[in-house]
C-alpha cells in the first residue's frame, strides 16, 4: 500500500509540475516573431483529420491576415502536425513525448530559404511557469549541425524561435538572422514575453544584411550533414 501511494504521489507531482491540458490553442492566440504575427482563426477538415487554420500578418495589430498553414495536435501522443499553405502533405512540427537524448525529424515551414526535415535532439527537459501553469519545456539542438542559438519547445506554445520554426536551430544559413519569439498571447493575456525585448512588435534587424562583401562568397551545401564548404572569388596572394 505504501508503494502504491508513493507511485501515485510521483504521478500527481509530475502532472502538477508539467501542467495539464496545456494544448495548442484553438482560438484567440497570437505568436509574435519580430514583425510577424501568427494567429488561429477557424477550422478545417482534410483527409479525415480536423485542423485549425493559422494565418499570418505583418501588421502590429492583428485584424486580418493571409492563410499560412493547417495545424492539428494529437493530444494522446503529444505530437503537433502541420500542412503548409499550397501543400497537401502533412508533416511533424513538434513531438512533446520525447525524452532526453531522443531524436526526431521535424519540418519547420516559415524560415527563409529552407524547407525539409531537420534532425533534432532533446538535451534537457524541465518546466516553466507561465500564466499560473507549469508548461513542459524541451531544450532542442541540431544533430547534424547546430547554430549555437538556444531553442526551447514550450508545451502549448511551441518554439522560442516561433511557432512554425520548430528545430530551426539545427540549420546553419549564411548571412541570415535567426527568428525569435517575442511574445505569446492567449485570450488577450500575454503568457510569454521574451526577456531580451521590451515589445511584442519589432522590425527584423538588418545589420548583417546591410554588410557588403567586396568579394562573392558562397556557403554550401545547404542543408549539410557533416561538412560545410566556403567558396570565395578572392585570389590567393
Amino acid at each position: 500500500m505504501k508503494h502504491l501511494l508513493f507511485y501515485l504521489t510521483i504521478i500527481l507531482t509530475t502532472k502538477s509540475i508539467f501542467g495539464q491540458n496545456l494544448n495548442f490553442p484553438d482560438s484567440n492566440a497570437i505568436w509574435s516573431v519580430y514583425d510577424e504575427k501568427y494567429f488561429v482563426d477557424g477550422d478545417s477538415t482534410y483527409n479525415g483529420n480536423d485542423y485549425k487554420k493559422y494565418y499570418f500578418t505583418n501588421d502590429s495589430i492583428v485584424t486580418t491576415g493571409s492563410f499560412f498553414a493547417l495545424v492539428r495536435e494529437d493530444t494522446i501522443i503529444e505530437k503537433v502536425y502541420s500542412i503548409a499553405s499550397g501543400n497537401t502533405q502533412e508533416h511533424l512540427l513538434y513531438d512533446f513525448s520525447l525524452s532526453i537524448n531522443d531524436t526526431v525529424s521535424v519540418y519547420p515551414i516559415s524560415f527563409p530559404f529552407y524547407s525539409g526535415p531537420i534532425l533534432i535532439k532533446v538535451d534537457l527537459i524541465d518546466s516553466i511557469l507561465l500564466g499560473g501553469n507549469y508548461h513542459k519545456r524541451l531544450k532542442i539542438s541540431g544533430v547534424n549541425q547546430n547554430t549555437g542559438y538556444d531553442e526551447y519547445w514550450i508545451e502549448g506554445i511551441g518554439s522560442t524561435m516561433g511557432v512554425f520554426n520548430s528545430g530551426i536551430t539545427g540549420v546553419i544559413v549564411f548571412d541570415i538572422y535567426y527568428p525569435t519569439l517575442l511574445c505569446f498571447e492567449k485570450e488577450g493575456v500575454t503568457l510569454y514575453s521574451n526577456p531580451d525585448f521590451t515589445t511584442c512588435y519589432k522590425n527584423y534587424p538588418t545589420g548583417i544584411n546591410e554588410y557588403s562583401l567586396s568579394h562573392r562568397t558562397k556557403l554550401f551545401p545547404n542543408p549539410s550533414t557533416n561538412k560545410i564548404f566556403i567558396e570565395s572569388d578572392v585570389s590567393s596572394p
